[in-house]
């Protein structure tokens, strides 16, 4: 079966562009609660009648509400999901687990998209999705096609997969280093792309943009992707020009009809609409590599003959038109698409003088320019009447803009009840979790916070290295893992059940199965991004026993949030920035220098980078948060644990930091932060 042509719409101009270049559907949002907040969306407003618009003409209607918000945003939030059903939306794409569990409640009828920020890559996450009332999952852009097809397969839902556009350079929904270097959150919908800046990483012969990946470009892979079962093809950009989508869309869509790929010309077309260096289609062939980067040196070419035109309609929807009468009755043109169905009257006919050809009655009939309609014509009419063509002509003018108003009836949507929320856990007993990247960082001093638990890297469980007994263990999850590596990381799981892990830390929704096979308790890491109470339900509810909450909550927006289970939260350590799926270090010729090197921005800044599972890169904030002094704060606001981060460290200067949160003060390190919680939401 053919994919879904799924086409970006950042303004009305975009929408008509792609609507008319061939879109089966566009994905568009209002002006909040969106992952594209910079764009110019939609008003309210404008948003009811781009989905009439679209509904007249057959095009699904996916509209955006992927960002993570927080307890105060979510009635507004819900009552605009309200809104957007009874405009007759037909999808709506989550990122916010809380939020998918009250939307699946309250609007049972609608679908709900599991959206690209919810890192899903694997077909364990995919199916933990389904379970949560999802019915498409978009997604990690880092996948090769056999991901794409073992996901598909076998994950229990329909898959979405993007096919052009920008890439980012960090797995989506695990990027931090916008929020933490220029306060905007790109899970917030504010993302200031710092990937796109110049870097310099010391002792590499690489370019000055490490971080900027090229566009990606899918367009020779469409079989393939056809075949695999992919449901449907996403173009990015949502920011970009109508020309951009009219190019892009117009392209794709020639293409998918004829199940071909793009030919010399049409990829000249698609570089001229933008590019950056080329395009790649490294990840989705498993070739990834310093061939997959770029920067925009230049200004898009003109493209003017692609942008929408103000009355122009390209005719998408069938209808049959069928025109009977007789003489001494009325005329009448009955209209259809295959499910609705109108009839009209006209005048009664008279015998007619001379006779009218059928193929200019038909003729009459069938010019729908102007309109959406492509149409077919059968006659019932009597050669012996007359049949004025002015008569003809004004009943299919009526007729297609009452089967227009019918197409453009929404039915009122089916309003459920709100789930209960789960009790609030009494206070708790307050204390420290300790994290380290290697066991030497696991010194007396450690021990003696008596932390709840000390949580080692997932990997280092299988390294035959001494590990302390008279404590619990927690093994930290990887926050990514493609298909081919699951069965690595339950080996890896029960390895570590083996050598005395308890605890399973948990950032992606994919390392549940894992975790809890092996026989660990689930503890939710910083990856899943909670930020509100029915996520923290939804959490509880998929097993775990414990919750970190997310280090972009503020601390005003933390305190409403209502738990079941202990929460955590990071006090201390470099915040993890980016986990990219292409090395940078690799990719530099500096591979092995991983845990020593730094890469510097424009401001002096050095960002470690250490090696995360799979030898991805893990990018971390150049300023260690640093919170001794106001860690009461932390724990009034509701948080029954203090997370102590330690990876770059040498053991004495773990010792130093437990000592200053032992003694509520100390000497702070020469570059730090006070994080996110004391700052704005974003």
């Amino acid at each position: 079966m053919r994919p879904e042509l799924l086409a970006p719409a950042g303004s009305f101009e975009a929408l008509r562009a792609a609507v008319e270049a061939g879109a089966d559907a566009v994905y568009m949002a209002g002006p909040e609660f969106n992952a594209r907040r910079n764009a110019k969306n939609f008003t309210e407003d404008e948003l009811r009648e781009a989905l009439l618009y679209c509904r007249e003409r057959g095009v699904r209607t996916h509209i955006t509400l992927n960002i993570l918000l927080t307890d105060a945003e979510l009635p507004s939030a819900l009552a605009y999901a309200e809104k957007l059903a009874a405009f007759g939306a037909d999808a709506l794409i989550v990122a916010d687990v809380g939020v998918a569990r009250l939307l699946s409640a309250l609007l049972p009828d609608m679908a709900l998209h599991a959206s690209t920020q919810m890192t899903l890559c694997n077909t364990e996450g995919v199916r933990i999705a389904a379970g949560l009332g999802f019915q498409r999952a978009v997604l990690s852009r880092e996948l090769s096609l056999e991901d794409i097809r073992e996901i598909t397969r076998n994950g229990g839902l329909e898959t979405e997969v993007f096919a052009h556009g920008a890439l980012c350079m960090c797995y989506s929904g695990q990027c931090y280093m916008s929020a933490l270097i220029g306060r905007r959150s790109g899970n917030r919908g504010l993302c200031a792309q710092p990937c796109r800046l110049p870097y310099r990483l010391p002792g590499s012969e690489q370019n000055e943009y490490p971080l900027s990946l090229k566009d990606l470009n899918l367009s020779r892979h469409l079989s393939a992707l056809s075949d695999a079962g992919v449901s449907s093809l996403k173009i990015e950009g949502r920011m970009k020009s109508p020309a951009y989508v009219s190019a892009v869309t117009g392209v794709y869509a020639a293409c998918l009809d004829d199940m071909r790929a793009a030919t010399q010309e049409e990829q000249q077309l698609l570089a001229d609409a933008f590019s950056r260096d080329g395009f790649t289609d490294g990840y989705f062939n498993d070739r990834r590599g310093a061939h997959m980067f770029g920067t925009r040196k230049d200004d898009a070419v003109r493209l003017s003959d692609y942008v929408s035109r103000e009355g122009h309609e390209t005719p998408r929807v069938n209808v049959t038109l069928t025109l009977s009468g007789r003489v001494g009755a009325p005329l009448r043109l009955q209209a259809t698409d295959g499910i609705r169905t109108v009839a009209l009257s006209g005048d009664i006919l008279s015998p007619a003088r001379t006779i009218l050809s059928p193929d200019r009655i038909i003729d009459a009939l069938c010019a729908t320019g102007g309109t959406p309609y492509r149409a077919q014509a059968e006659l019932m009419v009597d050669e012996s009447a007359h049949v004025p063509l002015s008569a003809v002509k004004a009943l299919r003018r009526d007729a297609l803009m009452r089967l227009s108003a019918a197409r453009r009836e929404v039915p009122a949507p089916r309003i459920g009840a709100l789930p209960e929320p789960l009790p609030t856990l009494p206070s708790q007993t307050r204390g420290y979790t300790v994290f380290v990247e290697k066991a030497e960082q696991i010194t007396d001093t450690v021990l003696s916070l008596s932390p709840r638990c000390i949580a080692l890297p997932l990997e280092a469980f299988s390294e035959g290295i001494p590990l302390p007994t008279d404590v619990a263990l927690a093994a930290v999850m990887p926050t990514v893992a493609r298909p081919g590596e699951m069965e690595n990381v339950r080996r890896l799981a029960h390895s570590a059940k083996k050598r005395g892990a308890r605890f399973a830390y948990i950032s992606n929704l994919g390392m549940i199965e894992a975790a809890q096979a092996a026989g660990l308790i689930l503890c939710g890491d910083t990856g899943l991004n909670l930020f509100n109470s029915p996520a923290a339900d939804t959490f509880a509810e998929l097993g775990f026993s414990a919750l970190t909450v997310s280090f972009e909550l503020p601390l005003a927006s933390m305190k409403g949030l209502r738990s079941s289970l202990p929460l955590e939260a990071v006090a201390y350590g470099h915040l993890p920035g980016m986990i990219c799926e292409n090395c940078i270090l690799k990719n530099g010729g500096i591979c092995g220098t991983c845990g020593e090197a730094r890469l510097s921005d424009r401001m002096g800044a050095e960002f470690p980078v250490l090696k995360g599972f799979g030898c991805r890169s893990r990018i971390l904030n150049a300023h260690v948060l640093w919170l001794p002094d106001r860690q009461e704060e932390l724990y009034r606001a509701g948080i029954s644990l203090l997370r102590l981060q330690f990876t770059t460290e040498t053991p004495e200067e773990v010792d130093r930091t437990v000592r200053a949160y032992l003694q509520d003060s100390g000497t702070a390190p020469k570059n730090f932060t006070r994080g996110l919680y004391f700052r704005p939401l974003a």
